[in-house]
């Protein structure tokens, strides 16, 4: 019966610990606010883009930021990321809006196979939220648009660390054990 409680509360904090994951974002300057404004260019840093048709104002900032990218139909930014290993899943979230009309954007996190968004008319910010794994390491967070102007607001690339957090639950196990230790003296 003890041995039974005993796993059962390590699967408990097993299960607990995996499901609860610290994230470091990777990306610089994530909401824009950082020094470069106006057109982005192959050599602008953070964030690089398209000779044109790529700007960073403040138009239509998100809260928390001063300012936004602005993609125009046929235009792409980029940002080298130092952080990424090849074959893990990392979370790439971005906040988009497109107020005037619809699109489709492309997003490629180290050469992983392309995720397409379609960003539907009219709509204020949205948060999207899916699972990119690079085919290389290091590479770039690259946006390609299609469509009306496409505001964007933030954008993370984290990778889940429940390796961390499932290490901080198996301290816990002693823990467990001397309780029962405990319980099993009390009872005798």
């Amino acid at each position: 019966m003890k041995k039974t409680l005993l796993v059962a509360m390590t699967l408990t904090i097993l299960v607990a610990a995996s499901s609860v994951q610290a994230a470091l974002n990777l990306v610089s300057d994530p909401n824009f606010s950082g020094a470069e404004t106006g057109s982005l260019s192959f050599t602008t840093t953070p964030w690089a883009g398209s000779a044109s048709g790529v700007a960073i104002n403040n138009s239509m900032p998100i809260a928390g930021s001063t300012q936004n990218a602005v993609l125009s139909s046929g235009t792409f930014m980029f940002q080298n990321i130092a952080g990424i290993t090849a074959a893990t899943g990392y979370t790439v979230n971005l906040w988009l809006a497109d107020p005037t009309g619809t699109g489709t954007l492309t997003v490629t996190l180290g050469g992983s196979s392309a995720t397409l968004l379609s960003i539907p008319m009219g709509s204020t910010y949205v948060d999207y939220n899916f699972t990119e794994t690079p085919i290389t390491t290091g590479g770039s967070l690259f946006l390609s648009f299609s469509g009306t102007p496409l505001d964007v607001g933030q954008a993370s690339v984290a990778v889940p660390e429940p390796t961390t957090m499932v290490a901080g639950a198996l301290m816990l196990l002693p823990f467990a054990a001397s309780t029962l230790r405990l319980r099993k003296k009390t009872s005798a």
